[in-house]
């Protein structure tokens, strides 16, 4: 079964958790015991909020905390919903959802407008590299389907820019409640000449992902087949992989030709290309150790220890408390961090925060590790959250919290990487660090 992996944000109260209600309601996905038990004991009316708020402490206090997962066929394609926390203090649960999907979903309160959150969500889609990003103005209804309330809207989301680049979007007028907009054309909003939300979710398959060129193949563990054999089982970021390929390791080291390759399920594959888990057998026998990364010849990754980055802070400790005792975490390997520079960013075009909340903070960053990693400069044109080398998480050394995650802008073995950042050696990382970051507000 092949899904769309689509995760629902907004901020508090613009209706996340009814719009899905109303996709499940509507698109008949629901049983009638279901339905008896989200019926509101007060009303007796359908609560389309506890469609996806599981938690019975969500329904209690009608708020969503954690991600909730939900499957969802509409016009026979499969979703697979994350239903986003909006409130700042669950964002980094909003983070995890979002970072495993393949599309975004935003809702945004035709009454209230953009909000800080907002611009944080649509940072988050453009951070993790997500193929497409759907922008719902919702409770039109409030409004009374006013055209010039949706044009503000939409004006604006076209003149932010996130990360120096405005995103791509597409923006519909709609209204959950009611159901507006989401399955057929409003007869109430007849001004409005785009797609339907179904519309534009179906496209998202045909639209497609693009994944980069470079093949990256990270090995899991080596196994021994019924007849002996060496196999590998691995993961790999979808790019083309063929039998009788050569493939070398990130050190250098050239491998056989490859004989075999299977897919998850046994099958017997001419070509790797679009898959993530593959099993290799190659023509000679070969031992590889877990973490080994796989690369064709003429794309290799670059040994580096010192890169730049885009870093999001989720964590709730200030980030001044970064010692060279802490770590990063790179796909196959953990590093010591030996050095951190920072300057204050602003990548949404907002005002700087520097009262000391430091949650959810978007910032540039040069970062020297203790040992070199194989990694990849960020291609613009293949950003995506598949499994690559231009991703890491930044660990906590004392209870090994997630600390941040970080999206290399480019690597270099020359410090002055970024010469105008606030230079913070070893010795001194956790005590001259600077806890002003900026806030994405």
């Amino acid at each position: 079964m092949s899904f769309i992996r689509l995760a629902v944000v907004g901020s508090p109260d613009d209706g996340k958790s009814t719009l899905l209600g109303r996709l499940f309601v509507d698109g008949k996905m629901l049983k009638s015991d279901q339905l008896r038990d989200l019926t509101d004991t007060k009303t007796q009316k359908i609560n389309l909020a506890f469609v996806s708020d599981g938690l019975r402490s969500e329904r209690e206090k009608s708020i969503t905390i954690d991600a909730a997962y939900k499957h969802l066929r509409l016009a026979g394609q499969d979703f697979l919903i994350a239903d986003c926390p909006g409130h700042f203090e669950f964002m980094k649960n909003a983070v995890s959802a979002v970072s495993q999907s393949q599309a975004l979903l935003l809702l945004i309160d035709a009454e209230l407008g953009i909000r800080d959150q907002t611009l944080r969500h649509l940072s988050l889609a453009s951070f993790f590299g997500l193929s497409k990003t759907i922008v719902c103005v919702n409770k039109m209804d409030a409004v009374n389907f006013d055209e010039v309330v949706f044009s503000r809207i939409q004006k604006q989301l076209s003149e932010n820019e996130i990360f120096g680049v405005k995103p791509a979007i597409e923006v519909i007028p709609i209204s959950a409640l009611q159901g507006e907009n989401l399955f057929q054309a409003s007869e109430k909003m007849k001004w409005y000449q785009g797609p339907t939300l179904l519309q534009s979710l179906i496209k998202i398959k045909s639209e497609g992902v693009k994944r980069s060129p470079k093949l990256r193949v990270f090995v899991q563990t080596s196994v021994s087949a019924p007849d002996d054999t060496q196999h590998c089982l691995v993961q790999s970021n979808g790019a083309e992989i063929c039998m009788g390929d050569s493939l070398v390791t990130e050190s250098g080291q050239i491998l056989p030709p490859i004989d075999k390759i299977y897919s998850i399920d046994n099958e017997n594959l001419a070509s790797g290309k679009g898959r993530s888990a593959l099993r290799l057998s190659f023509k000679e026998p070969i031992t590889l150790k877990r973490s080994t990364i796989l690369c064709a010849s003429d794309s290799q990754p670059r040994l580096s220890r010192d890169f730049s980055a885009k870093i999001l802070w989720i964590s709730d400790k200030n980030p001044s408390s970064l010692s060279e005792k802490d770590f990063i975490r790179v796909p196959g390997r953990e590093v010591f961090l030996k050095s951190f520079h920072w300057k204050n960013s602003s990548p949404i075009g907002l005002s700087l925060d520097l009262s000391g909340r430091h949650q959810n903070s978007l910032f540039d960053a040069a970062i020297s590790l203790a040992e070199e990693v194989a990694v990849d400069a960020l291609d613009p044109e293949y950003f995506s959250n598949e499994v690559t080398l231009n991703s890491f998480l930044i660990f906590s050394h004392q209870d090994f919290e997630c600390l941040a995650v970080g999206r290399i802008l480019e690597n270099s073995n020359d410090a002055k990487i970024c010469p105008d950042f606030a230079k913070v050696e070893k010795t001194g990382l956790a005590a001259e660090l600077s806890p002003q970051a900026c806030p994405v507000q």
